[in-house]
């Protein structure tokens, strides 16, 4: 394990830190594989209770995530937002998210890259345990293959925290706060041009939400991509 290289990064593709209102030239606040209806709302596969909507994605100092309980889009029984950049980034970067995480029964929080069957998930925690991350790559026909990684280190709803990854076409390498906490070797092919996402879930993976949940919001400080000039 090592810390990020900073002195590696070159130049910024991309810099958001959400000081005033959401750029909507810059960002999306539905799914990037949907036709408008409900597949750019809702996650369809994994038993999600939400449906994203656009107002459930606030932005001012940093970029809220906002999840309410009650009655959503398409019948879901709860909102939440999510962002997902309008530019599509490849390899080799650097690409750095700061956010704090929920905590609460029933939440899935991800940072993650998407493309033409690929995904990488930068960070992703369920509100039950936001000690543990899960760093995966998806990738092969239909994104049925994949390598997962796990860690627990910091408390992700205690405070605003750096999720980092390198990519190259050899390694993907996951950090927290610059500390090194998994690292995956890239699958062949994996260097197709993706979107980065932000997104806020309940149920699903995360869970039963807990009876007395009703609300929770993720928060987003900071997005950045560099171009990546170390191995």
């Amino acid at each position: 394990m090592t810390n990020l290289d900073r002195t590696q990064l070159g130049a910024m593709l991309f810099d958001d830190e959400f000081a005033g209102p959401l750029d909507l030239a810059r960002w999306n606040t539905v799914l990037p594989w949907g036709s408008g209806g409900k597949d750019s709302h809702v996650i369809t596969d994994d038993a999600s209770l939400n449906a994203f909507a656009p107002g459930a994605v606030t932005a001012a100092k940093g970029c809220v995530l906002q999840a309410a309980k009650g009655a959503s889009l398409f019948g879901m029984a709860w909102s939440s937002g999510m962002i997902c950049s309008k530019q599509q980034f490849a390899p080799p970067l650097y690409v750095e998210v700061k956010a704090q995480l929920p905590k609460g029964a029933g939440l899935h929080s991800g940072i993650w890259l998407y493309g033409e069957a690929q995904e990488i998930d930068i960070v992703e925690t369920l509100g039950l345990d936001p000690c543990t991350g899960y760093c995966t790559t998806h990738y092969g026909p239909g994104e049925k293959l994949y390598v997962e990684k796990q860690y627990r280190r910091l408390d992700t709803s205690a405070q605003p925290i750096n999720f980092g990854l390198t990519w190259t076409a050899a390694n993907l390498v996951f950090y927290q706060n610059d500390v090194e906490v998994a690292r995956i070797a890239t699958p062949a092919g994996q260097t197709v041009p993706m979107w980065l996402l932000v997104t806020l879930g309940v149920g699903g993976w995360g869970g039963t939400p807990a009876p007395a949940l009703t609300s929770a919001q993720l928060l987003v400080a900071h997005a950045r991509v560099y171009q990546w000039k170390g191995a």
